[in-house]
């Protein structure tokens, strides 16, 4: 108990406080009759401790320094009679008690230890008796919630039955505020809803409210807030609301980790009937139509897939791992996953998705209407998609987009045209944005002749030297010659962008000019040459390996 609820027992009426007020919040355990000045050495913490003085007669001086002492092995409070052995407190003690806000109790002198010692050590068995009881009360009633499976909301209302405060899980795996009963004019309830709607961020409800995390070594499964309080309220009871909400906790973590658990079953389901429909692995309309159906998803309009594509996975992988780090990385395209598919589900309620190591696809079901009204739409969501990530992450998204297509059943199709988009851009190092497929231009023009004979021919003139060179004395020109073209064929720029010296940049130009026997005086020698370089990102992105 602390100090000052134990100066609130009747028989202490007597008692006063001469030093340390600061501190009567500090909690008594148990109390102990001080008979050596060394008594410090074997305390534990808590101690109330009492003497009539006679220990201190003789060193009046060392009673300041024992204070301090007593502070810092944990006492919790000095009780000394006064009258028989020492007079009065001398002034030094007095200070050095109200620095470190060390209380120091004058008992009147008439009082037996006994009479001390027997009243606190009941009160705290007495609270210890009341707490264990309570503890298994409400142990009990939130095991029972638990083995019947009961909501969430349940276990709010038997909290706040219990704490008598308003309450709010927010569950930070899925982004959703869970309140015991709806209260549109409850304050924390309004705040919390806000930050699910990611209107305000999670922050900004931790700092208002007083809140208590709930996490295990697995992450953080969400937070509990506090509000209002209510009718029935008692301060005194802080320690027993503190025995609830740990109790609550637990069982609110259980549920938590079910639900999760039955979520990520659900998912893998879902994940393998959208990967088949994304890889073409459907065979009929009408399997496409059941499956769908299984999970009430409505797929009779057209649509597009995207593909998001998450910086630094596939090199973290190849750099070497172990299983808290694999977990780690699991876990993390697991939260990006849930966050996209919640922002892109706000415009386009028909996505679904797949997921890869290191990539999110989406097929994306959505009514037609003109391509420039769409291409916002799709900009607008899924930029939000990339700032929320790398707000979280810290990772980059990548995102690819396909072409609509007025059969949803042709989405595979719009798959691959957002691989081939995001393979091109990685070839051209044009990353960290969106990619449409309908923006390649040229590229796709030059994609559906890549495999002719002439375009094999133009390759092996102006790019297959340069490979050959580049793999014999481990060079670059061929990348040389892609940031050279992306400059406008400005050696300064180039250089700059390859972050090399111009003198080495004008060494590597002159190098692809004796190799291709090609001076790059003419329009078309240039045009030659980017043709090639597209035509080579185009091969590189369809793994064509045979020109």
């Amino acid at each position: 108990m602390k100090l000052r609820e134990m100066l609130e027992i009747p028989a202490f009426g007597g008692f006063r406080v001469a030093a340390g007020h600061g501190g009567l919040d500090r909690e008594v355990s148990t109390v102990s009759v001080m008979d050596a000045p060394d008594i410090y050495e074997w305390m534990k913490g808590g101690e109330f401790l009492i003497t009539s003085g006679y220990v201190l007669k003789d060193d009046p001086a060392s009673f300041a320094e024992l204070i301090g002492k007593l502070d810092t092995w944990g006492a919790a409070a000095f009780g000394i009679k006064l009258g028989r052995f020492i007079a009065e407190i001398p002034q030094a003690v007095i200070e050095t008690a109200e620095r470190l806000n060390f209380p120091i109790i004058v008992i009147p002198i008439e009082f037996a230890f006994t009479e001390v010692i027997n009243p606190v050590l009941q009160e705290v068995v007495n609270r210890k008796t009341r707490e264990m009881m309570y503890t298994e009360t409400v142990h009990r009633e939130f095991t029972r919630l638990a083995l019947e499976d009961r909501p969430i909301e349940a276990i709010l209302k038997t909290l706040e039955q219990h704490i008598f405060c308003d309450t709010v899980f927010f569950d930070t795996v899925f982004n959703r505020a869970l309140f015991a009963r709806e209260d549109p004019g409850n304050e924390l309830h309004a705040a919390a809803l806000s930050v699910e709607r990611r209107e305000k961020p999670l922050s900004s409800l931790m700092a208002r409210y007083p809140h208590y995390r709930l996490d295990t070594r697995d992450g953080e499964y969400g937070i509990l807030f506090f509000g209002r309080r209510r009718e029935g309220f008692d301060g005194s009871f802080e320690n027993y609301y503190r025995i609830t909400v740990e109790q609550s906790g637990v069982i609110l973590i259980i549920k938590a980790q079910k639900l999760l658990a039955r979520k990520r079953v659900e998912e893998g389901y879902r994940e393998l009937f959208v990967d088949d429909l994304m890889r073409a692995g459907i065979d009929a309309r009408e399997e496409l139509s059941n499956r769908a159906r299984i999970y009430g998803w409505d797929f009779r309009d057209g649509g597009f897939a995207a593909i998001l594509d998450v910086s630094g996975i596939r090199e973290q992988y190849r750099s070497g791992l172990d299983r808290a780090r694999d977990k780690s990385l699991a876990d993390m395209m697991e939260k990006i996953a849930w966050t996209s598919a919640d922002i892109i589900r706000q415009v386009f309620p028909q996505a679904v998705y797949s997921r890869t190591s290191d990539q999110i696809r989406f097929a994306v079901s959505s009514e037609a209407c003109d391509k420039e009204t769409l291409k916002k739409r799709i900009t607008r969501t899924f930029e939000a998609v990339r700032q929320t990530v790398q707000h979280q992450t810290g990772r980059i998204l990548t995102v690819g987009v396909g072409s609509w297509k007025a059969d949803f059943y042709a989405v595979s199709e719009s798959c691959r045209e957002a691989e081939r988009a995001l393979r091109i851009a990685d070839e051209q190092g044009d990353r960290d944005r969106i990619i449409f497929y309908d923006d390649l231009g040229v590229m796709k023009l030059l994609a559906q002749v890549c495999r002719s004979e002439e375009a094999g021919e133009l390759y092996r003139e102006y790019i297959k030297k340069l490979k050959e060179y580049d793999a014999g004395h481990e060079g670059s020109l061929v990348r040389t010659m892609q940031v050279l073209v992306n400059c406008e064929w400005n050696l300064k720029k180039a250089s700059e962008a390859l972050f090399i010296h111009y003198n080495s940049m004008k060494y590597r130009f002159r190098r692809v000019c004796q190799i291709l026997d090609c001076e790059f005086d003419s329009a078309d020698e240039k045009l030659n040459m980017a043709i090639a370089l597209k035509l080579f990102a185009i091969m590189n992105a369809d793994s064509i390996d045979s020109l």
